[in-house]
């Protein structure tokens, strides 16, 4: 629908002023959006916003489980083992062929007696066979503590001998007799007890004896300090720093001499302690644990020839006695 003006008077956009606003020009953009009340213009939007929003695919979250890093420690660690295992193949393996071509099993040689005393030796030792490499240095270190413990009971046997002859006017025969008693029982009682229990120990990783070791040596490390202190009375047969007090008041020679019991009790009792945190230390190192020594052990006693002859026994007397009743009512 156009309108038709006769004259520019009566057109209303015959105003030059309006002219001049509604004049195109080919470098401005055409409005032709505009507001139906208000008539003012809304502005053409820019040509990034006209395109259509593209929105991202959402990432399906993934649920592949990262596999643990290992560490080099921990790959060092495991090739030692491997290596430690190996070597104690080969070492058992030499001592096998060693054994074949010696043309039979391998003979005990401790203690080392003369071929003319009657009595035989009763164990095998040889650490370059038996011991792993990592850890025959300890167990040395445990025989060289068994050697000076029969080396200072010893001494506490001169020294009781001593005490006895020049010590107090009354003395008694009693700790002459004690204190030999102690080399005599305690010797081999150390050697089979703690010494053998942490040769065999390092020798199959066993944990039963590894156990055994920590009890006896710890018991043993208690008389030790037992016979460093010393009671009060030398009738005990320990030369220890309570017997020393009693030791200076005849004679100079004997107080020393118990004074050099006392030291040597004393440094026995440190040395011995330090020795066990050690080998406690390499105990924490192998694949040891209190359950394999509950199965060692069971194992050991199922299959001890003695304990089966004997439940084998009881078993068949509690079955007699069980139909012997049933027949006799």
């Amino acid at each position: 629908m156009s309108f038709a003006y006769d004259d520019d008077e009566s057109n209303p956009f015959a105003d030059p002023s309006v002219r001049q606003h509604t004049q195109f020009t080919p470098h401005s953009q055409p409005s032709n959006d505009f507001s139906s009340y208000g008539g003012t213009a809304r502005q053409a939007p820019s040509q990034s916003s006209s395109q259509p929003a593209t929105t991202m695919p959402a990432r399906a979250p993934s649920y592949q489980q990262e596999t643990p890093r290992i560490n080099n420690d921990d790959l060092l660690r495991r090739q030692e083992e491997l290596d430690r295992k190996a070597e104690e193949l080969q070492r058992k393996e030499q001592d096998l062929r060693r054994q074949s071509a010696a043309g039979g099993p391998r003979t005990n040689n401790f203690p080392p007696l003369p071929s003319f005393v009657p009595v035989k030796p009763c164990f095998y030792q040889d650490f370059d066979v038996d011991i792993p490499a990592q850890f025959k240095r300890t167990v040395q270190l445990v025989y060289y503590s068994w050697l000076v413990y029969v080396a200072v009971l010893f001494y506490n046997f001169i020294a009781s001998t001593v005490f006895y002859a020049l010590g107090p006017k009354d003395p008694s025969f009693k700790c002459i007799m004690l204190s030999l008693i102690y080399l005599i029982v305690f010797t081999p009682c150390a050697y089979t007890c703690w010494f053998r229990a942490a040769y065999n120990a390092f020798r199959s990783d066993s944990s039963f004896n590894f156990f055994l070791f920590f009890f006896m040596f710890f018991f043993q490390f208690c008389t030790c300090v037992l016979f460093a202190v010393g009671p009060n009375s030398a009738d005990w047969g320990m030369m220890g720093w309570l017997t020393l007090l009693h030791a200076f008041d005849d004679s100079i020679f004997c107080g020393i001499v118990v004074l050099i019991s006392a030291i040597l009790f004393t440094l026995l009792s440190v040395a011995m302690a330090l020795l066990l945190q050690r080998v406690h230390a390499l105990y924490r190192t192998t694949d040891a644990s209190f359950e394999k020594a509950q199965a060692e052990f069971s194992h050991g006693v199922m299959s001890n020839q003695t304990v089966k002859n004997a439940t084998a026994t009881a078993a068949s007397s509690a079955a007699k006695n069980a139909f012997s009743g049933q027949s006799n009512p």
